[in-house]
């Protein structure tokens, strides 16, 4: 070998060592970058995520704000700025009764339920820390207020310390498992109640489901890839 091609070769394979390096560095760690609007949200592989709770959320919070257009108009001692008097409701958080734990995704649909209806402009809404404070004081978790006591005493204390409330708005997310030996499916509904405090009936359900297929079994990955 020539003293010219000694040094292509040592050139070439230092090359391909810095490379494969890199390339070995590169599947260690984790890569990112930012999506572009139009792309598709990713799906969960072991359990729901974006893909499930945003297209359900945002169903059931639109079909509840319309069935809100269909509630009485009635007399209350606050009024809005354009002068048109709304309800004034108290969203108390979501319970999750699902199989699967939602990590960061449940305040995440928290906000964005109280986004949506403040954005509607339907109704005056409680600001969360308030509620909090207001569960603080009597004592008492948001799914304690299911009971029709706990309502009253907390939408006394609300009252005195000067933010009333009309209703209160309840949502839960659950979730129905079917096994199919390796595969399975699991259906997802988000219900949403609007209860009124004073007669702690609900004037208002409205709920959107989901099913989600999980395959394991190569039978159930290729049927899955066909369906597509």
């Amino acid at each position: 070998m020539s003293k010219q091609d000694r040094r292509r070769f040592i050139r070439d394979a230092g090359a391909s060592l810095i490379l494969g390096a890199t390339l070995l560095a590169g599947c260690r760690g984790t890569s990112a970058r930012i999506m572009n609007p139009w792309e598709e949200s990713g799906t969960g592989s072991d359990k729901a995520g974006g893909e499930v709770y945003t297209p359900i959320v945002a169903a059931t919070t639109d079909k509840l704000l319309a069935r809100a257009q269909e509630l009485p108009l009635r007399q209350v001692a606050y009024n809005a700025p354009d002068g048109y008097q709304r309800y004034k409701i108290c969203f108390v958080g979501l319970e999750n009764l699902s199989s699967e734990e939602m990590g960061d995704f449940k305040e995440h649909i928290n906000a964005t339920i109280n986004q949506r209806i403040v954005e509607s402009q339907q109704f005056e809404v409680l600001h969360d820390r308030a509620v909090a404070a207001g569960l603080h004081k009597i004592g008492c978790r948001s799914d304690d207020l299911f009971l029709p006591a706990n309502r009253r005493r907390f939408a006394d204390v609300m009252g005195q310390s000067g933010t009333p409330i009309d209703m209160m708005l309840f949502a839960k997310i659950t979730s129905g498992t079917t096994q199919m030996n390796k595969d399975m499916q699991r259906e997802y509904k988000l219900t949403m109640e609007l209860v009124d405090v004073d007669s702690a009936s609900a004037p208002i359900v409205e709920s959107c489901d989901m099913r989600k297929e999980y395959n394991k079994s190569a039978m159930g990955k290729a049927t899955s890839w066909w369906k597509k």
